[in-house]
């Protein structure tokens, strides 16, 4: 079930009640998150899934309520990082791609003339693949690769399954990109490496909004629509 706060901050990003259940979405309690997440605080369960459906594993978006129901997690974050995070995952789990469960990936991995968006965010890459736009949601601009146990980091080794070669790749983060170095730089080193794996990786970057408000791609979805996006997909 999801509470509603959940569908009120869901249905602002364009996704409804009906589809956030079609997806796996769920509100948990601060006790269901202990048990399922090992966080001590609630929030929107996001599960990943494969390309054939299985679960890889969930993601924990907290709200603004939940923050407030537990002050002490609040404070701690907010006096080591100065901000609290958007997003808390199983704690020892590495990076994994966000694959909207809604497209037959398994499909799309292995068709190298399928067009395919990369984004930051899993949330943001919803809306596109509602409407048959294949898109990839990373959990952080640089999570497109992961730390070994030697400490070493590598491509994500589920992105290492898609056939790269000849295939379009749009990457498409947040219209902070113009003024954000670390985040041309995630997009940079995103580049370099589908390019070493002979893809054709572009750059898409989101407009901001006359009065500045940022955009990502579900804001910019639930602003201008689906035909504004593919158009400026194909613009770039």
């Amino acid at each position: 079930m999801l509470n509603n706060n959940a569908k009120s901050y869901l249905f602002e990003r364009g996704i409804d009640e009906k589809t956030a259940y079609e997806l796996g979405f769920f509100s948990a309690s601060r006790n269901t998150a202990k048990e399922t997440l090992n966080q001590d605080i609630g929030g929107i369960v996001i599960p990943y899934f494969s390309p054939t459906g299985e679960l890889w594993t969930q993601r924990l978006r907290s709200l603004s309520n939940d923050w407030e129901n537990n002050q002490e997690l609040r404070d701690y974050y907010l006096k080591e990082n100065g901000k609290l995070p958007k997003f808390l995952s199983i704690k020892g789990t590495k990076n994994k791609p966000y694959l909207t469960p809604c497209l037959n990936w398994e499909k799309v991995y292995k068709n190298p003339s399928q067009d395919l968006i990369i984004t930051e965010g899993e949330l943001k890459g919803v809306l596109p693949c509602l409407n048959k736009i294949p898109t990839i949601a990373l959990s952080g601009a640089n999570n497109f690769v992961t730390t070994n146990d030697d400490g070493h980091t590598e491509f994500l080794p589920e992105l290492e399954q898609i056939k790269w070669e000849n295939r379009a790749v749009a990457i498409c983060f947040d219209s902070d990109i113009i003024t954000n170095i670390a985040v041309q730089y995630a997009a940079v080193k995103l580049a370099n490496q589908l390019a070493r794996r002979q893809a054709k990786p572009f750059l898409v970057v989101l407009p901001r909004e006359l009065n500045g408000d940022k955009n990502g791609i579900d804001d910019f979805i639930v602003k201008h629509g689906i035909k504004a996006f593919k158009e400026l997909i194909n613009w770039h």
